[in-house]
Parts: C-alpha cells; structure tokens; sequence
C-alpha cells in the first residue's frame, strides 16, 4: 500500500514526534511505502525515519508539484495526522480531485468541548485567536471530518466525538506503547504514603494542572496530608512553575514536590517512586509519559478527554477522573484506599495492554483500516 502523508512539521528540527517516526517504521517494515507532504516552511535534510520521500508545501510551486505527482502516482489513502491547520483545505481539495481516499486523524485537536476556549491559552496569541478557531472548525475542519473516507480515533470517546461531528466511518487505534525505561518491577507498598506522580509539559490548563492544588486540599482534608505525595516533573511553560509552586505554598501543601525537567538516566528513580500516573488532561492526543507510565506498570487516574480514561475503566488500570477538582479529588480518595492485590491487578493489567498495543500492533490494524477505506472508495469510484 502506498500512503501519502500530511503532517504539519515534517522537516523542522524537532519537528516530527518521536511516535511518528515509530509507527511510519512499523508500516515500512510490513511493506507499506510512505511519501510524505510537511505543511512547514522549514525544509532540508533527508526525510524521516519509515518515510520513502517527502516534500514540503512551503510555497504555490509546490502544490503545482504535489498536483502533478498525484495525476502520476497511485496512492492507495491520504493520511492527514491532527486537525487546526489552514493546509488541509488544500488537502481535501487535492485528494477530491485526484479521487484518492482519505483518512483523517485528529489526534484530540478540535474534538473535545474544551479545546476551543482553551488551546493555545498559554502561548502567546492575539484577541481574535478563539473565534479564528471556532470559524476554521466549522468551515475547515468538521467538512474535512465529514467527507474523510475513514477518521482514525485514539479511543471510544474520541471516537464518539468525531461520530457526532458527522464522520461517515470511524476506526479506534491508540497510540503504540513503548518499551518500558528500565525492567525493574514498579511495587507499590503499603507502608508509606501513596505517590502520585505527573510527568510531561507544565502546561497548567491543556494538562488540568490546576486541579492539582484545590483536589489534594480536599484529600487531606479527608485522610490527612501524611496520606499521600504528589510529584510534578516536567518543563515549565511560560513560568507554569512557578505559579503551580506559589499556589501550592500559598496552600500550605508542601507534600506537592516540583522535580523540574527530568532526563531519560532519571525516568526509572521517578516510575519507582510513583504509585498512580496524574492525567487530568482537558484536552489531548494521547500524551507519551501516559504511555510510559502504563508501559511501566503504573496505573493512572485519566481524563476521558486525554484519550486515555476510556482505556483505564475498560481494561481496569486505574480511574478514570473528569477534569474538576472534585472528580480528581475523588479519584486519588480511591487510590489511597487501594489495597495490595488490587494494585497488583492493575499493574498487571497496564503491562499487558501495553504489550497488546506495541508499534506494529498499531501499524497492523491502521493498514487494515486503511485497506477498508481504500476498497469502499474503489467500490463507490467503480459505480
């Protein structure tokens, strides 16, 4: 199968994700070939890791030259990775002419309620950046989801969302899991407080940082602080830092601990030390420390809305937790309560739903989905 790929960053420095290049590596190796178009001014260098060749829509020249590369290939679907993005206007239109199939990932961009009053509120942006999304939505985006071949969904309720948007045909694939950083069995032990840590970007209100303060008041309200510890790793956005640490001395919480940054040697001290993974994300893909935490056998209170809470209450990992202090205070409530063989149970089952969704796992049901969609568009093509 050939696949086109659109992805907003291709050739930027930094810019293609880590999983990106995994899952394009997985496909290459099952014997897809991958031709990649980098919505990004920011080109050179050699294409990614799994991608056969890749061009970059910097200027008008270039989608004159992906234009005439489509009417002489045969690309079997057009794969567009995350919503939000003035070029996949030029997309659709290019893969309606070319009669090409599409399926479109979202990658939680655009699909929860609180993206549109919350994405990119802690970058620096101007007035009118709020009502430019709602308009590209619904002007760009839901017809993008509507005429899609196939919506790729990291999760049911993802999944849910993009059906009630009005996608004609939807596909559940989560993100792979990686090998966990260190084989050292993660024990929780019922000897000392439980641990509960949060790893990745301080970005206060995309991860439901803000919670963090107000929810543990409540849980040492009701079990006292000795109870538990909360651990924030990770690095500051736009002084995110400082803020959580001055609300939470202002709180008198100090068994809330800001670890900074941590590097790759530091990961396994933080996973040994940690009981549950915090993921009260407002809004998400499908956040990699998650994916590490699960991998090394942590279970989690997650959000529905960071694409993880319906995997934890389905496979039973964790809690699944809404983004509101009372939800989160609730969920860490039940993990303090959590006895030795159920926490055994849960890490068992967060090991094994990693394995069951590693790279090629992930690469073998997206190219069977993709085979679906590419037969329905032949089948529709031929009437």
């Amino acid at each position: 199968m050939h696949v086109l790929l659109l992805y907003r960053d291709l050739n930027r420095p930094g810019g293609v994700p880590t999983d990106l290049k995994a899952l394009c590596a997985a496909m290459r190796e099952q014997g897809h070939e991958i031709t990649a178009v980098a919505a990004s001014a920011a080109g050179g260098g050699p294409p990614p890791v799994g991608v056969t060749r890749s061009l970059n829509l910097d200027h008008p020249g270039q989608i004159l030259r992906l234009r005439k590369q489509l009417t002489g290939h045969r690309f079997d679907i057009a794969w567009v990775i995350s919503l939000l993005h003035p070029w996949n206007t030029v997309m659709r239109a290019l893969m309606y002419r070319a009669a090409i199939p599409l399926c479109v990932a979202p990658n939680g961009h655009a699909v929860s309620p609180d993206v549109l009053n919350h994405r990119f509120g802690e970058k620096r942006g101007f007035p009118l950046n709020k009502q430019m999304k709602m308009l590209h939505l619904r002007c760009v985006d839901r017809p993008l989801l509507k005429d899609a071949t196939v919506v790729r969904a990291l999760s049911p309720w993802e999944a849910t969302q993009v059906i009630d948007m009005g996608a004609r045909r939807c596909i559940v694939v989560p993100e792979g899991f990686p090998e966990p950083v260190t084989a050292d069995e993660t024990t929780s032990t019922a000897s000392r407080s439980k641990v509960f840590g949060y790893l990745g970007r301080l970005a206060i209100t995309q991860k439901g940082l803000d919670l963090l303060v107000p929810a543990a008041r409540i849980v040492a309200a009701e079990l006292g602080s000795q109870a538990f510890r909360i651990l924030v790793a990770g690095p500051s956005v736009m002084g995110s830092r400082d803020r959580l640490q001055r609300e939470a001395e202002r709180a008198g919480m100090t068994n809330i601990e800001f670890l900074g940054p941590l590097s790759r040697n530091e990961k396994p001290a933080f996973w040994r030390a940690c009981d549950f993974f915090l993921h009260p994300s407002r809004y998400e893909g499908m956040s990699r420390a998650a994916r590490e935490a699960v991998s090394q056998g942590l279970p989690l209170l997650a959000s529905k809305e960071s694409n993880m809470g319906d995997w934890v209450a389905d496979e039973g990992f964790g809690y699944q937790v809404a983004p509101t202090v009372e939800s989160v205070a609730e969920g860490m409530v039940l993990a303090c309560g959590v006895q030795r063989d159920v926490d055994t149970s849960m890490r068992q089952r967060a090991r094994k739903f990693s394995l069951r969704w590693s790279w090629a796992a992930v690469a073998h049901e997206l190219s069977a989905g993709f085979a679906d969609a590419s037969a329905i568009a032949t089948g529709k093509r031929g009437k």
